[in-house]
């Protein structure tokens, strides 16, 4: 039975990865070469800031200048792995695709590779019952899931796995779903906050916007979804449109749902604009439908 690994390991290429499974049981992240994109490096910060990371690409002058690239960005647990030269050439050609399951333990061993033996939080009937897999939208969920949760995007045997190997938190997770769900749904906002109107609470937290809540729709906060409202310039008390957008708040226990009459005039960064005046208190993503995310750091403390 091969040994399932902890760690996730970073490998270059496909072929990599695939000799690499052939010995061990391992999540494997695949940079692709020099050119690794800022979703690669997003989901290998992640593995490193959770189960770790081990690094072993070939031994050789590319192998070696992705090692140093990763190791200079990123930081948390990482370790380095190492495979001769001998050991993983084949002819003129070397690379870890080529070497034996004697050398890969063996390197894997001395990087303090860990036995992974945490318990799976998730089943297969999860995923369907989630949503994951057999409906219509199943595969665009799943893209935003692995945007969202810095884990990549995985067809649903993968994604199973994967939701256990970070041990994504069920609340979490299901809050996502559900939000992400209302995009494109029609809503009714009734709005106790019209625009150039005060925060209850923050005499100097002025509404450029109009924000509301949605009647019959529970946030995880247990008080009614809350949502802007983009478009309007006037005070208003009623506003019905389409849910375009979800402020997603990943130091907080509710999102925002945004909601406008036109989708067309909108992407992540200019509904960023809108929402700053209040979301800079907060880590966020911006989550669209068309596949938009963007992230946005806590610019201000808010003080009581």
């Amino acid at each position: 039975m091969k040994q399932r690994i902890k760690q996730v390991i970073v490998v270059e290429g496909r072929d990599d990865a695939a000799n690499i499974k052939r010995f061990v049981d391992a999540e494997i992240i695949i940079t692709h070469g020099f050119a690794i994109s800022a979703e690669t490096y997003r989901r290998i910060a992640y593995a490193a800031s959770t189960v770790g990371i081990i690094i072993l690409t070939d031994p050789d002058f590319a192998g070696e200048r992705i090692r140093k690239d990763i190791t200079k960005r990123i930081k948390g647990n990482l370790k380095q792995a190492y495979i001769s030269r001998a050991a993983a050439r084949k002819g003129n050609d070397i690379g870890v695709e080529n070497a034996g399951g004697e050398a890969i333990v063996t390197a894997l061993a001395n990087a303090k590779a860990e036995v992974d033996d945490v318990a799976p939080i998730y089943t297969q009937s999860d995923i369907v019952s989630l949503g994951l897999a057999g409906r219509a939208n199943s595969k665009a969920l799943r893209i935003a899931v692995g945007e969202a949760f810095h884990i990549g995007y995985a067809n649903a045997k993968q994604l199973l796995q994967r939701l256990n190997k970070y041990q994504v938190d069920k609340t979490a997770l299901a809050r996502f779903i559900k939000s992400f769900q209302a995009l494109g749904s029609m809503v009714t906002v009734t709005i106790d906050r019209p625009c150039g109107s005060t925060h209850p609470n923050y005499c100097d937290l002025k509404y450029p916007l109009n924000y509301g809540y949605i009647d019959g729709i529970l946030a995880d906060d247990g008080e009614a979804q809350d949502a802007y409202i983009l478009g309007e310039t006037e005070p208003l008390t009623i506003f019905t449109g389409k849910v375009i957008a979800i402020v997603r708040r990943i130091d907080d226990n509710e999102d925002k749902w945004v909601v406008a009459a036109d989708q067309s005039q909108y992407d992540c960064a200019a509904i960023y604009r809108q929402v700053v005046f209040q979301e800079h208190f907060f880590n966020t993503e911006i989550i669209m439908l068309s596949g938009c995310l963007s992230r946005h750091k806590k610019m201000t403390k808010r003080t009581e």
